[in-house]
């Protein structure tokens, strides 16, 4: 019985013995067996540990390769227990470039799974704005890219492939790229810091030197506005950021300054009355916070107002609103009052001709 279990152990196929693939197996299957643990015993005291901190980064890094990391680790299974195999030359190189190919492709899954973790944790995009998403995936997109191009670097130098060449060639190739593109790739970084500094993001209205409108698209080398008359002005990112950008859509509270003059007949009595006028006026209109009111000068031809008050909201057709209400509540009180506003006028002294004798005598 012994003899005949010795027998078929030692039974040679494709090269090895019964007991070479019985050892092959149980490296498998204990391998597979501390994956499993790590999985039931490892990950569960490392999210306890994580539970405890006030940040959930590492909860969310955790998550993110716990998925990923499960394929990796069978695939070192499969590895060491191959290894335990003699395999003829050939088969041994095809077995190595396939296990190498699969566990490069699942190691840089993993990286980027954390990469996307730590990106949108440090950035958290709304979920209701779908520009920042856009931009999000963008970014991601570009890093996802400089993964691949560095694994595949590491691959092939793994496989004996001289890259040593290839690496000076795309260096002198890209040292002519990017001359040849500097303009493009200033825009590309422009795009970048706005992605991830965002003085806007699309449907802010804002102003840029002379020029203002709503921003409608936020693209790799160009940011597109819509103009309060209806054309898109088209601005490079580079020429964006050397800009001032007047945010309009960040601003929480409008301040408002607008000065008015009475005629110099008005009496000192109905001077007095006016900023207290103002003050009740104003603060009658939902979404206005009155600030001041002050008689500030004299001018050449009335008595003249300086009125300062907050619209609490950004838009602009509602401070509009605000300020016709004030205008007409003005109108309207100054003339129950008998107060009269100002406006241009000259006042011309005629003197007789027997004035100016007596005055030149």
């Amino acid at each position: 019985m012994i003899a005949s279990v010795k027998h078929v152990l030692m039974y040679s196929l494709l090269g090895n013995t019964m007991q070479q693939y019985a050892w092959a197996i149980g490296i498998l299957l204990l391998s597979i067996l501390c994956i499993i643990l790590i999985q039931r015993i490892g990950f569960r005291l490392i999210k306890k540990a994580a539970a405890k901190t006030a940040s959930s980064l590492d909860d969310q890094v955790i998550a993110a390769a716990e998925k990923r990391i499960d394929p990796l680790l069978y695939v070192g299974a499969v590895w060491l227990a191959i290894q335990s195999l003699s395999l003829s030359g050939k088969v041994n190189h095809i077995a190595s470039i396939g296990i190498s190919i699969l566990a490069t492709v699942l190691m840089v899954r993993l990286v980027l799974s954390i990469l996307y973790v730590f990106i949108d944790h440090w950035w958290q995009p709304d979920d209701n704005d779908s520009s920042k998403k856009k931009i999000l995936n963008g970014v991601f997109f570009g890093l996802k890219m400089i993964v691949w191009g560095i694994a595949l670097i590491i691959l092939l130098d793994n496989f004996g492939i001289k890259i040593t060449s290839l690496v000076a060639g795309l260096g002198i190739g890209g040292i002519a790229v990017a001359l040849a593109s500097q303009a493009f790739l200033s825009d590309l970084f422009g795009y970048i810091s706005i992605a991830f500094d965002q003085p806007f993001k699309v449907g802010d209205f804002i102003i840029v030197n002379e020029y203002m409108g709503t921003v409608e698209h936020i693209g790799v080398k160009t940011t597109r506005l819509l103009s309060l008359s209806g054309e898109q002005i088209v601005f490079c990112n580079t020429d964006l950021l050397k800009s001032r950008i007047r945010n309009y859509k960040r601003m929480e509270r409008r301040r408002v300054l607008f000065t008015f003059g009475v005629v110099y007949n008005t009496t000192i009595d109905q001077l007095r009355l006016i900023p207290d006028l103002i003050k009740n006026g104003i603060g009658s209109i939902p979404l206005a916070t009155f600030d001041r009111a002050h008689f500030n000068a004299f001018g050449n031809s009335s008595l003249d107002f300086e009125v300062v008050y907050y619209v609490e909201n950004q838009d602009y057709t509602i401070y509009m609103d605000i300020q016709q209400k004030i205008n007409l509540y003005i109108f309207e009180e100054f003339a129950k009052l008998g107060l009269v506003l100002a406006y241009p006028t000259q006042t011309i002294l005629i003197e007789s001709s027997e004035t100016l004798s007596q005055r030149a005598s």
